[in-house]
């Protein structure tokens, strides 16, 4: 009868064992880094991937779920930006759409007098941004440079004459 115990016992153990090393050693998750930045998490098991953004851990989508959002879901999405003097153009976005807003096309104009436009360029920028939420987004000026009149002129809000267009935007249906 003693024996039946240990042999018993030593199986349970055992099979403890096996069971916490499949599920949780070394982790659960294996971390890798998605693009040179954001963090992503994997889980050993099921495979179920997702990356941390500012907002928390939200699920990953691949390119091929994204979609452009319709004109009439665009026209939902607010854009308020301005230049930073150093080579940025803040923008916070509020996204009045039923769409998570992953990829912003946008064509920014800068006005030194008004009706004379001084310059303008298209840029994209990554978001992750919920339905009827703001977030943040910053494009790098590609051409910026400080030593010029126009960049002089940026840093000076009460100068500051631009003006933001949404081109296009990427995103997937809110579930």
């Amino acid at each position: 009868m003693r024996d039946k115990n240990a042999t018993i016992i030593c199986a349970l153990i055992c099979g403890t064992l096996i069971i916490c090393g499949v599920v949780f050693w070394p982790t659960l998750y294996r971390y890798d880094k998605f693009g040179k930045e954001l963090p992503v998490r994997i889980n050993r098991l099921t495979g179920y991937t997702e990356i941390l953004y500012p907002s928390g851990w939200k699920m990953k989508v691949s390119d091929k779920d994204f979609q452009e959002i319709p004109t009439e879901e665009i026209a939902k999405i607010e854009i308020k930006g301005k230049f930073d003097g150093k080579g940025h153009y803040e923008i916070d976005v509020y996204n009045g759409s039923n769409w998570i807003v992953t990829k912003i096309k946008l064509s920014i104009e800068f006005y030194e007098k008004p009706g004379k436009k001084d310059w303008q360029r298209i840029y994209e920028t990554d978001a992750n941004i919920n339905p009827f939420s703001t977030g943040p987004c910053s494009i790098k000026l590609m051409d910026y440079a400080p030593e010029t009149d126009f960049y002089k002129q940026a840093l000076y809000p009460e100068r500051q004459r631009s003006k933001i267009r949404i081109e296009k935007v990427l995103g997937y249906k809110s579930k």
